[in-house]
């Protein structure tokens, strides 16, 4: 299956839950997945960034997005990639009042405009979101 992991921020030691969406990322391509990860208010970089960054030596997709760029920029850039890298599944990677200053309702609101797909393809979990990508076939949707 395909994962992509969505988060704030990607530079390695510098944001817990990155560094965890790295390792359960990693641990996920271990097991079999193909997984990659954006990160979509990264303040470490000035330019995108795509590449790949390691974890426990498995390599993993990523795309960089700084922070200092208009949010619709940031979010047609990563739907572009997401096209690319076609996931079945996404996951939202984030703190709720760490990464907007507001509600976790109006995070899925920004979150949306990275998704085509209706809101009813969200699941809500704690403190990240599980949506179904909209580009998926449903024939590949075997979770």
């Amino acid at each position: 299956m395909k994962i992509a992991f969505l988060c704030g921020n990607l530079e390695p030691g510098r944001d817990g839950v990155g560094d965890y969406a790295r390792r359960l990322a990693g641990e996920m391509v271990r097991q079999g997945h193909a997984c990659a990860l954006v990160g979509l208010n990264d303040l470490h970089v000035s330019e995108t960034q795509a590449g790949s960054q390691e974890t426990d030596g498995i390599s993993i997709p990523v795309l960089r997005l700084p922070g200092g760029k208009p949010w619709s920029e940031r979010t047609a850039e990563a739907r572009e990639w997401l096209d690319d890298f076609n996931p079945v599944w996404i996951s939202f990677q984030f703190v709720p009042f760490g990464s907007f200053k507001s509600c976790s309702d109006c995070a899925h609101d920004k979150l949306q405009k990275v998704h085509s797909g209706s809101r009813d393809d969200i699941v809500r979990r704690c403190d990240c979101l599980v949506m179904r990508y909209a580009g998926a076939s449903r024939e590949r949707a075997r979770y």
